[in-house]
Formats: C-alpha cells, structure tokens, sequence
C-alpha cells in the first residue's frame, strides 16, 4: 500500500525520477542533434586564429621594411653601375674601380650576347630603348633576389620573434598554435615566390614599355620625372662637387624605376611565396578550433591541439555509445552518459554516480524499479 504522504516511495526530501518516457523523448532529440554535429565535424574545415600584433608587425617589417628597402638599395646601385659602372674620371682611371667595371660587362654582355639574339634592340640611333629597359628589370630581379636567402632566414624566426614581442607587449594569445598555424616557409617557397614574381614584373614592364605616340609610360612614370628631378638636384645643390663622377640624372632615374619595382616584386614574394608554403601543409597539422562544442572543451581541458580525425573519431565514439545506451532501456542515465558531462540533476542526488561512458548496471536497475513503483501507484 502506498504511502500518502510519499507516493514515490522514496525517502522525504529526496525528488523522483522523470518519467522514463520523457527521457526516451530527450534522447532521441539529443540523438539528432548530436548526428549534426558529428556531420558539421567531417565538413567543418581548419578555422585560422587572428594573428597577434607582433606577426602582423613582424610580417610589415620582413617584407615591407627589411625586404623592400634592402632590396631598393642593393638594385640602384647595382643597375646604376651595370650602365654606368664604366665611366671614366678627369684623370682617365675607372670612376667605380674594377666593381663598377664588372657590373658594366655584365650589362654590355646581355644586351649583345641574350637581348640582341631575341631581337630585342635600343633605337637605331644607339639611344637607350627596349634593350636598356629590358637589362635594367632583368637585373633588378636578379640582384634583389640575394635579399630572398635574408627572408628566408627571417622567417625561421619569425614565431620565436613574434612569441617573445607579444609576451613584451601584453598582446599574448590564449592558444599558442597561433605561432604555427602559419604555413613554414622553404627555401623552395621563398626563391619560387621570387620567380613568380617575375610573371608578374616582366608583363607589367612590357606593357609600360609600349610606345604611343612617341612615349611610353615607362618615360611618364619613371624616365622624365626622374631625369628632370636629377637636372634639379645638379642645378640647385652641391651634390655634383661631392661626387663629380656620378651621373645624377640616370641615378635619380633609377631610383624612380627600382621605387616601383621593387614595391611590385615585394608584394609579389610576399603573396606568391606563401602560396607555396601552403601548397606544403600536411593533413595532419593540428586544428585549434572545431565546430563541436564537446571538442572544444575536450581541447581546453586535455591539449590545445586536436586533429581533425580524431576530433570525428571521438564524436563518432560518443554518438555510438549513446545509441547503445539508449537502445538497451538506459535513458533515464542519459544525462551521465557523456563523456564530457554537465552537472547531475538535482533528483540524482544521493545515488552511485555512473562510469563516465558505461552505465552502472545496479543503479540503472534501482531506478528503474523506481519509475515503476511510480507507475503502480
């Protein structure tokens, strides 16, 4: 006979169970929504974290700092001496020595012995044309890439640099993968991204080296502002009696065209370089982040770094589990069957907890004589 002042049979202030059903109904519920979740995993793709202030700072410095201006350097004065590198002083002695003499042949050679095989000439009255410009981009390329093997080296460093910057600067992330997320450059990586850079250096140049009219926008852009700044300078400073050898107006006009040039192939190295390093990335580099909300407190509280299989694997797993669990009358122990759980319910206080993935078999069996004795009643 039933107790009226406790119908459930169990001890006062003790809650009782949910209706077995109800829990039928929540399973499966969580079921699906867990099978989603487990689809959102197989499709769901690497998510890249933000980089820090320090890689962004870092990544304008290589490139856009050291690169672009080393490179600036390094291509003037060595395109102004394979033109210029032979001129001759007021006593009749090489003005830049046997360097300047060198970078002179140099120049000389590949507009006789490549250039002029393919057809490509100055202007028939020996003025400077087609073949000067086309020596003065090949050489530019040529020079500026020495800066590669320095970038390359930099980018060794690059996450060690970036890690101890941000630590100085207060801008350290949660998720150290941050650093390595990036793909690693190669030396196959940085010298291929310079030579596609030069697809996109040599079609610029030609297409600017077309003539209209008489000009080209190689001379609008580069050859006139820069002769005409360098007239300046010899007329109004005293730059010509400091270095009486030098010819300031082809130097300023250099200097005009590596500007420009060097810019393009800076950005080219820095796109086209990164491009190859990603084509390099392995399946098995780690994901920081997924889309399951069970990974995700798995990752925080085992290891920052989940692969993405074993992310599905363990979904799969769990997904199996609960099947099992609810196929063999187990429901109303559904709440204790994850392997990352929430805390239990206020009507489980008091009893043996369950195993973190398999159901305790002697609790399962008490409450549901439990749920049944409530049935009776």
């Amino acid at each position: 006979m039933s107790n009226p002042e406790n119908k459930t049979g169990l001890k006062e202030g003790t809650e009782a169970p949910p209706n077995v059903d109800s829990h039928v109904k929540g399973v499966e519920q969580e079921l699906k929504q867990d099978e989603k979740t487990l689809e959102s995993l197989k499709s769901t793709k690497k998510e890249k974290l933000p980089a820090t202030a320090a890689q962004k700072w870092l990544t304008f410095w290589i490139y856009g700092g050291f690169n672009n201006t080393a490179v600036f350097l390094v291509s003037v004065v060595a395109t102004y001496l394979t033109k210029a590198g032979g001129n001759i002083n007021a006593e009749g002695k090489p003005a830049y020595g046997k360097v300047g003499q060198w970078f002179k042949n140099r120049g000389d050679w590949f507009k006789k012995d490549i250039l002029g095989k393919i057809g490509i000439k100055d202007k028939a009255d020996g003025t400077d044309g087609n073949a000067e410009m086309a020596k003065m981009i090949f050489f530019s390329f040529v020079d500026g890439s020495i800066m590669a093997v320095l970038v390359k080296l930099m980018e060794d460093m690059k996450a060690q640099w970036a890690k101890a910057l941000d630590e100085k600067w207060g801008t350290k992330p949660e998720n150290e993968a941050v650093y390595t997320q990036e793909p690693k450059q190669t030396w196959g990586s940085v010298l291929g991204g310079r030579l596609l850079t030069a697809g996109i250096v040599l079609p610029t140049a030609v297409a600017l080296s077309k003539k209209h009219n008489g000009t080209s926008f190689n001379d609008i852009l580069f050859n006139h502002p820069g002769e005409k700044f360098g007239k300046w300078l010899v007329e109004h400073t005293k730059i010509q009696k400091i270095v009486p050898n030098m010819d300031i107006p082809y130097l300023a006009v250099t200097s005009v065209f590596e500007a420009f040039y060097t810019s393009v192939c800076t950005i080219g190295l820095l796109v086209s370089s990164r491009f190859l390093a990603g084509l390099g990335i392995k399946k098995e580099e780690p994901v920081v982040e997924t889309a399951s909300a069970t990974a995700k407190q798995e990752s925080a509280t085992k290891t920052p770094k989940t692969e993405p299989e074993t992310v599905v694997a363990q979904a799969e797993e769990q997904l199996h589990d609960r099947k099992v669990v609810t196929a063999t009358g187990a429901n109303a122990a559904v709440p204790y069957l994850r392997k990352v759980t929430a805390p239990a319910p206020s009507w489980s206080a008091g009893r043996e907890p369950l195993a973190e993935t398999k159901a305790d078999a002697a609790t399962l069996q008490k409450m549901e004589a439990n749920n049944a004795q409530m049935q009776l009643v």
